[in-house]
């Protein structure tokens, strides 16, 4: 013979009625997986910026912000896009489902910037190879070649570094990032040490 199950009073119904989504609200966000879904305040998601730290809805308001690099988003749930909302250079993602995806913004600086690299990296070792055509090194020499091997890296580096300030791609702010807080690190270790000393 089975249970009889209790019949609920009217007050326990209620009170069950206002559990059930104070409970909903109290779990974490769930992480968007790799299925295609929208892009909803109720997700988290892979941070656009950084590519290190999650993305999810800040509290009573309508802007997402990353646990990691600290960033605030403003969204469009409409057309899907994520947009920075705490630099004065726009930049902006569109959520394909499963990833973000750059969307390419227009800006006169960039056709200067590219042009300044080039020439940055390009010029000085192609005046380097100019002078040791017209004034040939001693037989037997590589100055002239390790000469302008290293100049070609270290202006290609100056260069790599301009872009990747101007693109911030999220390599490189995930970079900066964890550089900035191990030299916080190192600096309040030396700090305890130097107190502990006096």
């Amino acid at each position: 013979m089975g249970k009889v199950e209790k019949e609920k009073t009217p007050h326990e119904y209620a009170l069950r009625d206002t559990e059930e989504p104070l409970q909903r609200s109290q779990q974490p966000p769930k992480r968007a997986s790799n299925q295609a879904r929208s892009l909803s305040y109720e997700q988290t998601y892979r941070c656009p910026a950084c590519g290190s730290g999650d993305l999810s809805a800040i509290a009573l308001m309508d802007v997402f912000g990353c646990d990691f690099c600290r960033h605030l988003f403003t969204a469009n749930l409409n057309t899907q896009t994520l947009q920075l909302a705490d630099e004065q250079r726009p930049r902006a993602w569109q959520w394909t489902g499963e990833r973000w995806r750059t969307r390419q913004q227009s800006h006169a600086s960039t056709p200067v910037l590219w042009t300044f690299t080039t020439g940055l990296t390009l010029t000085p070792v192609l005046l380097i190879a100019l002078s040791n055509y017209i004034f040939p090194p001693l037989d037997g020499s590589n100055f002239p070649v390790v000469w302008s091997l290293l100049t070609l890296m270290s202006h290609s580096a100056i260069s790599a570094w301009l872009l990747a300030e101007y693109y911030r791609w999220p390599w490189y702010v995930s970079s900066r990032i964890r550089w900035q807080r191990l030299r916080e690190h190192l600096q309040e270790k030396w700090l305890v040490a130097e107190s502990g000393q006096h």
